[in-house]
């Protein structure tokens, strides 16, 4: 927060997470965090055959066999995790492998759907949506599983989601006492 727009966090708050999930200035906070992971059906794929790597879905074997929803900025982060950790020629390379060898979808939820009805072997998502549905019905992802990528690997990404108080709020004393609040146990369980 170079420009400064938020106010220091209360040290009580701040000391609720992880340093890896804060920065040092402790103008904000992670309040979120998720995960992405390779949704399986178990019927389509066996555990041994499942990718190492996310780069491994460029692979000629996985045509056809995989789907992920593009167009949303969650795919985009992780994209950009690629960037990062592999070079820019190695994530075009990718890119270009993974238009001739996915199937694209309009989200997260569709993608885990067509796995579980197994149109589809596999999918990259954010791990949450199988756990959500799982706590519902189980209905969109009974037939699924979660495989995650290892340490290191731009598929092993962990998106955050971050909270802070504005330097401008009017109401800071309250604007604290959330944040606080909704990264203690409390506002976690939810």
């Amino acid at each position: 927060d170079n420009a400064k727009l938020f106010a220091p966090l209360d040290a009580a708050t701040q000391a609720q997470v992880a340093k890896e999930y804060r920065p040092e200035h402790g103008r904000w906070t992670g309040i979120a965090a998720r995960s992405t992971v390779f949704v399986y059906n178990p019927e389509k794929i066996s555990a041994a055959e499942l990718p190492k790597s996310i780069m491994d879905l460029a692979k000629p074997e996985w045509k056809g066999r995989w789907a992920a929803s593009p167009s949303g900025a969650d795919f985009q982060a992780i994209v950009s995790a690629m960037l990062e950790l592999k070079g820019e020629k190695a994530t075009l390379e990718w890119l270009k492998a993974m238009k001739t060898n996915f199937t694209a979808y309009k989200g997260n939820s569709t993608v885990m759907k067509a796995v579980n009805a197994g149109q589809i072997d596999g999918g990259v998502i954010y791990h949450y949506y199988r756990f959500v549905d799982q706590a519902k019905t189980g209905e969109n992802s009974g037939k699924t599983q979660l495989h995650y990528f290892k340490h290191q690997d731009p598929g092993a990404f962990v998106s955050i989601s971050g909270g802070g108080v504005l330097a401008s709020s009017k109401h800071p004393k309250e604007a604290q006492e959330f944040v606080k609040w909704i990264t203690g146990k409390s506002g976690q369980d939810i």
